[in-house]
């Protein structure tokens, strides 16, 4: 948190702002990232944070975002990766 308010006292985050509007206007796509608690979470987020193609999502969807980093075991995450078709998938999900 004490990174956001030092961003901002010099003008870091406004100037995230202006590259990220001139990469939109060149035609350059960005990737979505989320990232939940725990698993290193701080550390990965931190690095993601620094690559100007990557932004952070807050919302856990899979439409939107192009890596997902958590440490929950979800049913309805193993169903997304393995097309809800994969038997080995859903006995480890429920161990």
């Amino acid at each position: 948190m004490i990174y956001t308010a030092v961003n901002k006292s010099n003008k870091i985050l406004d100037l995230v702002a202006q590259m990220q509007a001139a990469q939109l206007n060149s035609g350059l796509s960005f990737y979505r990232f989320y990232v939940g608690w725990g698993n290193n979470d701080a550390i990965v987020r931190s690095v993601l944070k620094q690559r100007s193609q990557w932004q952070q999502n807050n919302n856990e969807d899979f439409n939107e975002v192009s890596f997902m980093w958590t440490q929950w075991k979800k049913q309805s995450h193993i169903d997304y990766l393995g097309g809800g078709n994969n038997t080995m998938l859903h006995s480890m999900s429920n161990t």
